[in-house]
C-alpha cells in the first residue's frame, strides 16, 4: 500500500483523495515513499491538491526526508531509466514464463 492507493492507481482507494489525514501520517510513519508517481505521472501532493485537501499536501510537504537505501553506484547502471527498466523487467517476465512453463 502507498499513499497513491493499491498498485499505483489514481482512483478513489487513495487515503490523500478521501482526505483522511490519520492515514496518511501512519502509512508516512511506515515508510510508504513520499513522491511516488501514478502511471499518469502524478504524485500524491499533486493529487491531493487537486481535490481540495490542502491539509494533506501540507503533511507531505513538511514530512522528513528519509534518506536513500541504496546508492546508485549500487544499481546495475545509474543512468538507466524508468521507460528502460519497465521494458527490461517485462522482457525478462516473458523469458522467465517461457523458460518455466511446461
Amino acid at each position: 500500500m502507498s499513499l497513491l492507493g493499491l498498485k499505483g492507481s489514481t482512483n478513489e482507494r487513495g487515503f490523500f483523495l478521501a482526505g483522511n489525514i490519520e492515514c496518511v501520517k501512519v502509512l508516512l510513519e511506515l515508510g510508504a515513499p513520499l513522491h511516488p508517481r501514478s502511471s499518469e505521472g502524478d504524485t500524491p501532493r499533486d493529487l491531493a491538491l487537486h481535490y481540495g485537501h490542502n491539509h494533506i499536501a501540507e503533511v507531505i510537504d513538511n514530512y522528513p526526508v528519509q534518506p536513500p537505501k541504496t546508492l546508485p553506484r549500487m544499481w546495475l547502471h545509474e543512468n538507466l531509466g524508468r521507460k528502460v527498466c519497465n521494458v527490461l523487467f517485462a522482457y525478462l517476465a516473458l523469458e522467465y514464463k517461457r523458460v518455466f512453463t511446461w
